[in-house]
């Protein structure tokens, strides 16, 4: 069972991220929650519930790069730097300055690419197979949980993004 601090820190980290990115698209959580016809205690439940898991899977990640001595080259930190640096249309000096100058934006980096690292030894390792998967919500949503998944699942994207 994950430590009820733990989960409450992070699910109060995502709430303020998502209240954020609301207010930079000009919007409130009380008028998106309206908006989707979604609860404030339905949303928080859902929070609550994206949080454990977002956590589950970010501690088993964590687990998996520690386990297999997962780390990042000065090289493989170079390049990526210079992928980005184009994308963004700057020198990777330049990007990497910026990086450095902006609290937890290299660690994040960092730990960006350790984690696609370990998916991909992941998708290496697996053997696929066809069977039948239960999912693990049932098809059939109500409105409210609906809206509440919705708003939950896309700010979870961000958050696995920033562990």
């Amino acid at each position: 069972e994950l430590p009820s601090l733990l989960v409450e820190r992070y699910r109060d980290n995502r709430r303020r991220e998502i209240e954020a990115q609301l207010s930079q698209q000009g919007t409130t959580l009380s008028d998106y929650l309206d908006q989707q016809g979604v609860s404030r205690d339905a949303w928080l439940t859902t929070l609550d519930r994206d949080a454990r898991r977002s956590l589950k899977r970010h501690l088993v990640l964590r687990e998996i790069e520690r386990r297999e001595g997962i780390t990042v080259s000065d090289e493989e930190l170079e390049a990526e730097l210079l992928i980005l640096a184009q994308q963004e249309g700057q020198s990777p000096a330049q990007l990497r300055r910026e990086l450095e100058s902006s609290e937890g934006a290299l660690e994040d980096l960092l730990s960006r690419i350790k984690r696609d690292k370990v998916y991909k030894l992941l998708e290496e390792a697996a053997e696929v197979t066809e069977e039948a998967v239960a999912l693990e919500q049932p098809a059939a949503e109500t409105q409210d949980d609906s809206g509440a998944a919705e708003v939950s699942e896309a700010s979870e994207a961000t958050a696995e993004e920033s562990a």
